[in-house]
């Protein structure tokens, strides 16, 4: 039984990355979407927030290292303000997915790239 519950989370896990790296890629984002941006004293952007469906809440953190790369992106998917994916990134390419898959913002589980 137990196991059967930890097939379907990563299921939906696998489902949900998918979904959201997909959008990401494309670079489109869906109508009425709120962005901001906040620099770092050099003028360079080390952080983006999203609001990627219109409801007026922030679901979607993009963190940026010195070299304007992307080092860490945070998605909340369930659309209560608090992140549930997080992806960290080496170089350009994801290297690591944490998880709160009841959505409470504890990690528990974890994917490697």
């Amino acid at each position: 039984m137990r196991q059967n519950g930890l097939k379907r989370r990563f299921l939906l896990v696998a489902f949900l990355l998918v979904l959201f790296v997909y959008d990401y890629a494309r670079g489109q984002l869906p109508p009425g979407v709120v962005a901001s941006f906040y620099y770092d004293e050099q003028e360079h952007v080390i952080r983006q927030e999203k609001d990627t469906n219109g409801d007026g809440k922030i679901d979607l953190w993009i963190y940026y290292n010195k070299d304007g790369k992307v080092e860490r992106v945070e998605k909340d998917v369930n659309f209560d303000g608090k992140p549930d994916i997080w992806i960290f990134y080496e170089g350009e390419k994801p290297k690591r997915q944490e998880l709160s898959s009841n959505h409470d913002g504890r990690v528990d589980a974890w994917l490697y790239f």
